[in-house]
């Protein structure tokens, strides 16, 4: 009988599946025992990888249970706007603001909604009313860091120097705000020596130059003028027009024994001194500089908020 040479393409297919079986028999129970038979998917020439490729994978679609909206209460709604009502901080309308602030407090409180509570507290800092950010920020159950660092220096600026201390060692990240404060509390309990005051610092030293000019003058009052002079150098040379730097290590030179005219006229140009020789010489001539009062800005602490 002549075989039919024009198969269709399911002809084809079983010719495949019986080979791929044959295959699999004689490789299983017919040469060496149980191997990996090399079986190739009939189907992979005619419709790719897998028959239902064809039809896009397309599984049959499950029913899902359509969810309600979640209701709000009233006291939840009414959290959420006054929250947006102390989010919106601008200059134009700071006197607003500070009304808001005193009007709802008692219900701040009463909400007692975490967010809206650091809302009031940040508002508060805002226009000016550092009670309100310190009772606020007080009614928190827990502080974190950049809060206890803002309730230090706010108690540092009221004098309340025993409360700062204790809120300012516990912020454990580098914030220059906390460390300079804490050089600062030392300063004020005469606590001086420049290795003490050097290990709070040590984390903001490479980009402070405020923490510089702090440990140079511990140094200079410590008659440790090496030190100092590394110190005074490193701020003089950021902040060529900053006369205290200046004079500072210019101080340190001549504790030093050495000759300092060579730097005057650079003195003079750079910071704009309205001192006269005299005055000058005279300056030059101290022995013990006064550590620089801290100046707590306003700005600084609603940034950490």
């Amino acid at each position: 009988m002549t075989q039919n040479k024009d198969k269709g393409i399911f002809d084809g297919i079983a010719d495949t599946v019986m080979n791929g079986v044959e295959d699999l028999v004689d490789g299983l129970f017919g040469r060496g025992g149980a191997q990996t038979p090399n079986f190739k998917n009939p189907y992979q020439d005619i419709f790719g990888s897998s028959p239902f490729a064809a039809f896009g994978n397309k599984a049959e679609p499950q029913h899902q249970t359509q969810q309600k909206p979640v209701q709000k209460t009233k006291e939840e709604i009414r959290a959420e706007a006054l929250e947006k009502t102390f989010q919106h901080l601008t200059s134009e309308e700071r006197s607003y603001l500070h009304d808001s602030v005193v009007e709802y407090q008692e219900e701040v409180y009463r909400l007692g909604k975490s967010s809206l509570v650091i809302a009031h507290a940040k508002a508060s800092l805002f226009v000016g009313d550092l009670e309100r950010t310190v009772d606020s920020l007080k009614k928190l159950t827990t502080l974190n860091d950049a809060q206890r660092c803002v309730l230090g220096l706010i108690s540092y600026q009221q004098g309340k120097i025993t409360e700062a201390v204790v809120y300012l060692q516990q912020v454990e990240i580098p914030l220059p705000e906390a460390r300079l404060a804490r050089a600062y509390l030392a300063v004020a309990q005469e606590q001086t020596d420049p290795e003490f005051l050097r290990r709070i610092l040590n984390p903001i030293l490479l980009t402070s130059s405020k923490a510089k000019e702090i440990l140079g003058i511990a140094y200079f009052n410590a008659e440790r003028f090496d030190d100092a002079e590394i110190y005074f150098a490193a701020v003089a040379q950021k902040r060529p027009e900053h006369q205290p730097s200046q004079l500072n290590l210019l101080r340190t030179l001549t504790a030093k024994g050495k000759n300092v005219a060579p730097h005057l006229g650079k003195f003079y140009h750079e910071t704009q001194c309205s001192l006269s020789s005299a005055e000058l010489e005279e300056e030059l001539k101290r022995t013990y500089i006064n550590f620089p009062t801290l100046k707590i800005h306003q700005e600084n602490m609603y940034r950490l908020l």
